[in-house]
């Protein structure tokens, strides 16, 4: 039996990393890195981790997508 472990990706293309490029997604994710934030996407949740210290968050994509700037949610 071929059993290969599936790694999480950090890095792709697809529509995923085209939704990455959205200015709402742009505004989203460097606001959170000038406010030290460290920030990952995990293409197979389509979810964006962030963390600082002992603060950990997730959140969609698409929820960041669906305000009006991209800087509302939080």
């Amino acid at each position: 039996m071929n059993c290969q472990m599936r790694r999480r990706s950090h890095h792709g293309d697809g529509d995923d990393f085209v939704a990455l490029t959205n200015w709402k997604m742009s505004n989203f994710i460097t606001d959170r890195l000038i406010k030290g934030w460290n920030v990952r996407y995990y293409s197979d949740t389509k979810r964006l981790h962030y963390w600082k210290g002992d603060k950990y968050r997730i959140v969609d994509i698409n929820v960041i997508a669906n305000t009006k700037t991209g800087l509302e949610y939080d």
